[in-house]
């Protein structure tokens, strides 16, 4: 188990797994109201790949609070699994509190060599590429739907923040790393917090 800044538990999953252990979970985070434009923080942060195959996130629970510690998104490179129509690979999923829904959000990212186990390797189509996530937001994990792509601009870590339209009556949002190329970076992922609507 790990702890995050501001002395939240978060722990380390593994495939389909939650940062927290249920519900009530050390994870897990009480919901909390939000007002519009103000931050919130998410309650709990998932590992929504189906298998190790098609994608791969580690330490998940370092999505909750920011400090140092991230959660990585990986793809070794056997296959893809889609979200909303999209092929993508290593994908982590953030929950915000009941009643919250996100007109903006920030992540807190960067790429790494070796995130996850699978490292990168030199080339053109290596280490220094595969810079790229795609990004969903939805009510639930179940009806996430695609917001855009996003590409990394540097390779220390950097805050991006992106609108999510009203539409999409986020509560969730999933980050995940573009299929291509297997064999490029990783990335890592600091935090990630919202602004309510």
């Amino acid at each position: 188990m790990a702890v995050g800044s501001g002395g939240c538990s978060t722990a380390v999953v593994k495939n389909g797994a939650s940062s927290g252990e249920g519900a009530d979970g050390p994870g897990r985070r009480e919901s909390v109201p939000c007002k519009s434009g103000d931050t919130t923080l998410p309650i709990e942060a998932f590992d929504i790949n189906p298998d190790e195959a098609t994608g791969k996130a580690c330490n998940v629970g370092n999505l909750l609070d920011e400090g140092g510690s991230f959660a990585a998104i990986d793809w070794p490179g056997g296959g893809t699994h889609e979200i909303a129509g999209r092929a993508v690979t290593g994908c982590v999923a953030a929950e915000f509190s009941d009643g919250v829904t996100l007109s903006s959000l920030s992540m807190k990212m960067r790429p790494v060599a070796n995130g996850c186990g699978h490292a990168c390797t030199p080339g053109d189509d290596g280490c220094g590429s595969g810079w790229k996530l795609s990004v969903f937001a939805g009510p639930s994990l179940e009806k996430l739907d695609f917001l855009q792509v996003l590409s990394l601009t540097t390779a220390d870590f950097f805050e991006y923040r992106i609108a999510v339209y009203e539409r999409f009556k986020a509560k969730f949002v999933a980050i995940c790393r573009e299929p291509p190329p297997a064999a490029g970076d990783d990335i890592a992922i600091d935090s990630i917090y919202g602004f309510c609507r």
